[in-house]
């Protein structure tokens, strides 16, 4: 097996750029070894509501004005900032009771179609949150039902309803349970490799070990259900499948007269992409204090260590005590472990640990109760990792420490639940969170050295098979939970790979604290639903990794190994950009939802939410900076370390938004930020003697989840596509605002950075940096071909959120960072910004400023593929690939700015694709392949060469579009005043909106004889005519600011009859217009010049068109009109560029 083939399973999915930060490519494929997953088709279309609900609706929001109401398919999806009394004696009985009121609300359906889910209901959040699973002849529908929070005074606050249409079950069973698991175990089979005894000696016991620790689940036990697929219900069978080839717990959904197999997902959740255990409790302290050492984060990540894979010592030695260690009392550690530490057993109250490594040695020191890893003497051993395979005591270093991040995380958890909850309850009942929660009386199990399962080597040959075998780059949890025989069964068991390229997975804290809170949190929320409940789930273990540890970052150590790293450089990739597995500063946006290699990926989906919410808790944590709270301190287990109360509030909204997305089912991004604001309310409520009042950081959640375009008119992907929107409520959008920041500056600093500087505001304790392509009102990402979103706003400002920035007054912009670092670099110097200022109100809440003046560089990107010629050599095909050189010559009358981008757009065979775009693009079906010339080409003068590789393994005679963008010299804009902002937005009927985009260039003169003059002025006319899909339109102006300080050019948009349909009139050159536009209509936009003296402008005009045939706009923002095409022959060998197509 290639190591090719290793790094897919290490690091693709998870780290998804090779150059350009502004393509959604991974170069990488992370999921060879994982089967696709089937999901139930989510394109369902219900019939229209009827007047009953209608009404119903109608009078909740005349009842409750200030009410947050959600429909999704014309239904009722959630609400909140309600109060409505209920009567009962118990939970189960109160919600009933709201159901036989409101029937209309839930579509006409009654109690009848609704049994109490008691394992989901819990009494958190100072009440009830309660389930209720909808049936159909007493037959649960999966992911079906009503969600309720219910107050401690018996008023329903929030309502999730997600229900299925009231039609009769379209097939009968005909398949039994064991026919069903037949129909699974078939299925698998076609994927079994065929694996050597080598491996399999190797890998069995471990299957026996994970199969031992899933319990009950290592066998399928069938339930039958009803299931919702596109507009049918079918009766199915559901069951967990634990296979070891091919290796994961798979849950099934068979259909229960055809056989089909309706569903199939893995639930074992990787950190990348790609049980039955009992203990018994003892007390904290036994009869003998034991002693570990361990990294309290990691080891420190050093030349060496990049080089090497060395650990340093102290003195920077390789002998001494690791840089880094600490050595501690073990805590709720059994004594029994006396003995059983010796095989690398070790049980306690919170963690069970076991070792599936073959080639461990022996530890006898746990028979003297220590586990001392410091130095290399005796029976004791530094940890290393240029040697996984020679047995070792250093290897126990694995376990122990797991022991302790595990015992970390749960006495974590068991603070926020009980006595940290108690500062708030002030004593009275359980407060918030309930005193019961996953793994709170039952130890998590975590596994170390697990073996490759994931993708094993199969090359008994290969030097480096023992290693690849028994090295793991990964980590994962298998939260599995089910109702058998009336009770609710949760096995949870984690296992954790020592890397073969990656460094140590098992000595980086962050890793145990990710799939730990897989393993715990996964039984509260329950993350049904695909393709977004796993995201939110890969993406709340991420934020528990990042708090807990006081870092956004996860994963640092492991893809700082010396062996990633030369395997990366030998492929051509920088190192350095892998910085850790994944970052909390992501700054992936919703629009961007199924954009890793254009199909939905949980790790990288999961980021959206990740950074959304991170962004709210430094947000927070600047705003309550005071450390009035504290945590448990990870050496003692005291709860003495010092925490904000910014961090303080967050994590209890945060823990409350996994409580309430425990009733509600399928979990989206749009529910999970209704959840943060529902937790908002109940625990943080702007007047507590109003059951209706929002929470106190209601307009701070909208805003943050609105610059993720996860905003109000935002819902979940019907049929692959999501609703994007970034406007917010009437009530957040009406908060008291800071004035807007003035002087905003943007200058190109390097090539591959912007730096955007602006005069600070008093009062504001952060800003919000924005930016669009020049003169463009269209979203950054325009969407995935064939999959592209739906625009939820009916009217947007054309800038897109960049950055929060806390306590500067500039902000770098390298480009988009995703996953695995910081932006790789900027994608344009085409680019204007906007910033706006954000303060604390007297209400509590916050108030953003409008957006500033627009600030933009001094280059203009710009189309020069006629102005270019082409060089080309060293033609060859061998192999099925063909290969060339290409160099650019400036054949033009101007200097042409660099970076020359030379972006292949379309190939004209459909198997044939790029391989070496510096983007990792193909260069078809809208992904486009970039190839950079990072340099300026003077008129005449020859670029360097770029050698292009092709995929065309016939031998087909080809063509190929490309085009070429670089840049022309033009005057930077200072940006002053305000922007007209838009911040609401009636929602926009579900469409997907393409874009036509053209750009006008001129001069307005002063007193000129052959200009129209209007009241003294000068105007120039620019007319265009609405294309057939058209309905409305987007004009910007921009001006030269060289000529004058300050030019001021008004614009305005006329109809054919020359009515003023509207105008802009702001100080300075920068203006923008708009409105709805009729097909085949003319209009006009009209560039108005004041005393200035002759003023250099630039129009673009950006048609919104609902046919794709009318638009000329790509994924990334790009016209696609003006490239040229070049022909390959294989006879001849010959590139030959042939025409300009406009």
């Amino acid at each position: 097996m290639k190591k090719r083939t290793l790094i897919y399973a290490a690091v693709a999915a998870a780290l998804p750029f090779v150059a350009s930060a502004s393509t959604i490519h991974a170069p990488l494929d992370a999921s060879s070894h994982r089967i696709a997953e089937i999901n139930l088709t989510d394109n369902v279309v219900n019939p229209p509501a009827n007047s009953l609900f209608q009404m119903a609706i109608d009078q909740l929001q005349t009842q409750f004005p200030s009410s947050t109401l959600r429909t999704a398919n014309g239904h009722l999806n959630s609400v909140f900032g309600i109060a409505i009394d209920v009567s009962g004696a118990s939970p189960e009985q109160m919600g009933y009771d709201f159901i036989s009121r409101h029937s209309a609300l839930l579509g006409g359906l009654t109690e009848s179609n609704f049994v109490f889910n008691a394992y989901r209901s819990k009494a958190a959040l100072g009440g009830h949150l309660i389930r209720f699973d909808q049936v159909i002849d007493g037959v649960k529908i999966k992911d079906r039902g009503v969600g309720l929070l219910i107050d401690e005074s018996q008023v329903v606050r929030a309502l999730f309803v997600d229900t299925a249409i009231s039609t009769p079950v379209a097939n009968t069973q005909v398949l039994t349970a064991n026919s069903a698991i037949s129909v699974a175990t078939a299925d698998l089979a076609s994927y079994k490799r065929a694996l050597p005894i080598e491996a399999l000696d190797v890998l069995n016991p471990a299957f026996s070990q994970i199969e031992k620790s899933l319990g009950v689940f290592a066998k399928p036990i069938p339930q039958q259900i009803v299931v919702q697929d596109n507009n049918k219900l079918k009766l199915a069978w559901k069951f967990f499948y634990y296979s070891s080839n091919p290796f994961g717990v798979f849950e099934y959904v068979i259909d229960a007269q055809s056989g089909e197999v309706l569903a199939r997902n893995d639930r074992v959740k990787t950190i990348l992409p790609t049980g039955g255990n009992e203990a018994t409790q003892t007390a904290q302290v036994g009869v003998v204090q034991q002693t570990a050492d361990y990294f309290p984060t990691f080891p420190p990540i050093t030349q060496s260590m990049q080089s090497e894979c060395l650990i340093e010592d102290d003195a920077g030695g390789y002998t001494g005590k690791p840089k880094g260690m600490e050595r501690i009392n073990l805590r709720k550690f059994d004594d029994t472990n006396l003995v059983t530490g010796v095989e690398g057993l070790l049980t306690g109250k919170h963690a069970l640990i076991e070792s599936a490594m073959l080639t461990k040695g022996p530890f006898p020191q746990a028979a003297t109760g220590t586990y001392h890893f410091s130095e290399d003497a005796a029976i004791e051993a530094r940890p290393v990792e240029d040697d996984h395979v020679t047995p070792s005591t250093a290897h126990h270093i694995d376990g122990i420490s797991q022991f302790i991040y595990i015992t970390t995380l749960l006495e974590y958890l068991d603070y926020l639940h009980k006595d940290g909850d108690a500062v708030h309850s002030r004593g009275v009942g359980d407060g918030s969170f309930p005193n019961s929660y996953p793994n709170e009386a039952v130890p998590l199990t975590g596994v170390v050295h697990i073996p490759n399962v994931l993708d094993p080597p199969d090359n008994p040959a290969d030097p480096e098979f023992m290693a690849k075998l028994l090295g793991l780059d990964n980590a994962f949890a298998v939260p599995l939970s089910q109702e058998i025989a009336g009770e609710e069964v949760v096995v949870n068991p984690t296992a954790y790979g020592h890397g073969y390229l990656f460094n140590n997975l098992a000595m980086d804290f962050s890793v145990p604290i990710h799939e730990g809170t897989h393993a715990t949190i996964t039984p509260i929320a329950g993350f049904e639903g695909e393709p977004e409940g796993g995201a939110l789930n890969e993406g709340q273990a991420d934020l528990w990794a990042y708090s807990v540890g006081e870092t956004p970052d996860l994963g640092t150590y492991p893809v700082n190994s010396c062996d990633l790293r030369k395997y990366l450089r030998e492929q051509g990739v920088n190192p350095d950009s892998f910085e850790f597995i994944r970052s909390a500063q992501s700054q992936i946006r919703y629009s961007q939802l199924g954009t890793r290699d254009n199909a939905f990926e949980e790790h990288r989906d999961g980021e959206i939410y990740a950074g959304a919410m991170w962004d709210l808790r430094e947000l927070m944590v600047a705003l309550q900076p005071k450390q009035d709270f504290v945590r448990p301190d990870p050496v003692t287990g005291d709860p003495t370390q010092e925490t904000s109360l910014g961090k303080e509030t967050w994590e209890r909204i945060f823990l409350g938004s996994m409580y309430v997305l425990g009733v509600s089912a399928p979990d989206t991004f749009v529910r999970a930020r209704d959840a943060v604001l529902i937790a908002d309310a109940v625990l943080y409520p702007t007047d507590p003697l109003d059951l209706t009042s929002p929470g106190r950081h209601h307009a701070l959640i909208e805003r943050v989840f609105a610059a993720r375009e996860l905003g109000a008119n935002a819902k979940a992907p019907i049929g692959g596509r999501q609703t994007i929107s970034t406007a917010v409520s009437d009530f957040t959008a009406n908060q008291a605002k800071p004035t807007a920041p003035e002087t905003v500056d943007a200058h190109i600093i390097s090539v591959d950075a912007i730096e955007i500087t602006w005069e600070t505001v008093p009062d504001a304790f952060a800003y919000q940096v924005l930016k669009r392509k020049k003169g463009s009102s269209a979203r950054l990402f325009t969407g995935v071909p064939t999959r592209e979103y739906f625009e939820g706003d009916l009217t947007f400002s054309g800038f897109t959120h960049v950055e929060f920035v806390v306590g500067d007054s500039y902000y770098i912009d390298k480009g988009q960072g995703l996953g695995r670092g910081a932006g790789q670099g900027i994608d344009s110097f085409d680019y204007e910004y906007v910033v706006r200022a954000i303060s604390l109100n007297t209400s509590q809440q916050v108030g953003f400023s409008n957006m500033s003046g627009i600030a933009s560089t001094g280059l203009n990107s710009v189309d020069v593929s006629n102005q270019v010629d082409y060089k080309v050599g060293n033609v060859n095909y061998n192999n099925g690939i063909f290969a060339f050189d290409i160099a650019l010559i400036n054949t033009g009358d101007e200097r042409i700015y660099g970076p020359v981008d030379f972006d292949i757009t379309h190939i004209s065979n459909g198997s044939i694709t790029v391989l070496n775009a510096d983007n990792g693009g193909t260069g078809k079906n809208g992904d486009i392949a970039r190839f950079r010339f990072d340099q300026s080409l003077d008129v005449d003068r020859t670029s360097a060469l770029r050698y292009i590789k092709f995929d065309n393994p016939n031998g087909k005679l080809f063509t190929f579009q490309a085009r070429i963008i670089g840049y022309e010299a033009g005057a930077s804009s200072t940006g002053r005043g305000e922007t007209p902002t838009i911040d609401t937005s009636e929602p926009k009927e579900q469409s997907v909106v393409y874009h036509n985009i053209e750009e006008h260039t001129g001069v307005v003169l002063i007193g000129a004889a052959d200009e129209a003059l209007i009241d003294g002025v000068d105007y120039v006319d620019i007319p265009f005519t609405a294309l057939p899909s058209a309905s409305s339109v987007v004009a910007t102006l921009s001006a030269d600011v060289e000529v004058v300080a300050v030019p001021d050019l008004d614009f305005e948009l006329l109809d054919a009859e020359g009515n003023i349909m509207a105008s802009s009139g702001n100080l300075g050159s920068n203006e923008q217009v708009g409105g709805g536009i009729v097909p085949g209509e003319t209009y006009r936009v009209r560039v108005n010049g004041w005393a200035n003296g002759p003023t250099s402008y630039r129009v673009v005009i950006d048609q919104f068109v609902s046919d794709i045939n009318d638009a000329n706009v790509d994924q990334n923002g790009n016209a696609t009109t003006g490239t040229v095409t070049f022909e390959f022959n294989p006879v001849t060998g010959k590139v030959s560029p042939l025409d300009i197509l406009n």
